[in-house]
């Protein structure tokens, strides 16, 4: 639920990742958290997933300072556990741009942003995503980082998909972006965003979000590579 009134969180909270630890049979959740004025970054667990215990030093990743990529506000965290290490990837706001950060931790509360960031930059001018990157979503399959995010153009937003061998460098793919606009009059004609998407059965599968000018509704697509989706079709 929302936070007490003038917490860090008192206005929304939202763009939940999850991940559940086998070995200690706990649920971890990053979430959003928005006061208002200022976005960032939030940590709770849970045994049930359902009842959940917040992190009593939340945020447990903020802002940037100064003019920075990131200088605005952090928010659509995605994190998994590889390794020994939790691994986020996140959006940086720098009042103008949205671009894609990465941090690392190993209790997935106390986190170390990369030097490198932002990881994921902006598109060349003219292109499906150079006014912003952002709300990526992570699956590890064969030793490499796949992504799949949301690219902006001024117009529309679209998904895109890009690798990494180590969750820094990252290659997008020249076919993006890969999930596109639907056909006119259709529910996802304006904009498919908020990707989510997990490796099962030999197949990718993606939720999303597909907008028509008036209202957003959840989709489904699947892809045996991660660059040609299958919309689902009815």
């Amino acid at each position: 639920d929302l936070g007490e009134g003038g917490s860090w969180c008192d206005v929304h909270v939202s763009d939940p990742t999850v991940i559940f630890d086998e070995t200690t049979l706990t649920y971890h959740m990053w979430y959003t958290g928005d006061n208002g004025v200022q976005k960032e970054i939030g940590y709770a667990r849970s045994s049930d997933g359902v009842n959940w215990e917040v992190y009593p030093g939340n945020p447990v990743l903020t802002d940037g300072i100064g003019d920075v990529w990131d200088g605005e506000y952090v928010s659509q965290p995605t994190v998994i556990k590889y390794g020994n290490l939790y691994h986020m990837w996140y959006t940086g706001y720098d009042g103008q741009h949205t671009r894609i950060g990465y941090a690392v931790s190993t209790d997935g509360i106390h986190w170390d942003k990369s030097s490198l960031n932002p990881v994921l930059d902006l598109g060349a001018p003219g292109e499906w995503d150079s006014e912003g990157v952002s709300n990526p979503t992570v699956v590890i399959k064969d030793d490499l980082f796949h992504m799949w995010y949301v690219g902006y153009d001024g117009s529309n937003v679209r998904i895109g998909y890009a690798t990494s061998t180590d969750g820094v460098h990252w290659t997008k793919s020249p076919s993006n972006p890969v999930l596109d606009l639907g056909p006119d009059g259709e529910w996802d004609d304006v904009g498919v965003s908020s990707p989510s998407v997990l490796y099962s059965g030999e197949t990718y599968k993606m939720w999303y979000t597909g907008y028509d000018g008036e209202n957003l509704r959840i989709g489904y697509a699947t892809s045996v590579d991660g660059i040609t989706w299958s919309k689902r079709s009815y």
